[in-house]
């Protein structure tokens, strides 16, 4: 979950139990101190932990923990600086893609301003394996933006005609880099490619699906899905 000192964040996790679960909040291993900048909200099955004006120190990985008299469970959270994962922005092929370059755009969402962004792409293989063509990596600089919503456009030069290509990014803001974008493919002109030009980023070391540099920050980095599900159901007979 991303956030920045002086804004506000909501932590939430849904939690569905029977019988009904007692809900508590840690922040490492200790239990989060609930006062008038820090609440506990509970709405149904819906827990929230709002953290007003937040603090650097607030940054870390939150614990929401459930449990009843049939068991217990938690999910864990990760509340970063750290921008959000970039989003590519589906152009028109006439106007990006041309013999030996293409031109891509994307907005990153941060609190924070961006430093750089690196860009990685290489040509698309439908199979995977060890064949895989090696990425390439762009540092890009930026621009002054007010943000929160950081856009920018860039023209990969000396591509293949024909071609096929992937490519992902990440940002890095001063509390470090993002997780990586969806992987976008484009085609250099004359190329066929089908409609559905983003794919979910798979974190697999022996498909290669992304550089094993970006894969290894990601992980480092994961943020769980804020969603918690406890199933202790009481068997009836």
């Amino acid at each position: 979950m991303h956030t920045a000192p002086g804004h506000r964040a909501h932590i939430e996790c849904k939690v569905a139990a029977d019988p009904l679960a007692t809900v508590i909040w840690l922040k490492g291993e200790v239990p989060v101190p609930i006062d008038s900048r820090v609440l506990a909200l509970v709405d149904g099955d819906k827990h929230t932990l709002l953290i007003r004006n937040v603090q650097r120190s607030d940054f870390g990985i939150y614990t929401c923990h459930a449990m009843n008299d049939l068991g217990q469970g938690e999910q864990h959270i990760q509340l970063s600086g750290v921008p959000n994962p970039g989003v590519f922005k589906k152009t028109e092929e006439k106007n990006s893609s041309a013999k030996d370059s293409y031109t891509l755009i994307w907005e990153v969402d941060s609190y924070t301003p961006i430093i750089e962004y690196n860009l990685w792409f290489r040509p698309y293989m439908p199979r995977s394996g060890a064949n895989r063509p090696h990425w390439t990596k762009l540092t890009i600089p930026t621009e002054y933006s007010s943000g929160p919503v950081y856009s920018k456009s860039y023209t990969i030069k000396g591509l293949k005609e024909k071609t096929i290509y992937e490519a992902l990014l990440v940002s890095r803001n001063r509390y470090g880099w993002s997780k990586p974008s969806p992987i976008l493919r484009f085609a250099t002109a004359g190329a066929d490619l089908n409609d559905d030009m983003v794919t979910t980023i798979q974190l697999n070391v022996q498909d290669n699906i992304i550089p094993l540099e970006v894969m290894s920050s990601a992980i480092r980095k994961s943020i769980s899905i804020c969603t918690l599900t406890i199933l202790l159901l009481k068997f009836l007979i």
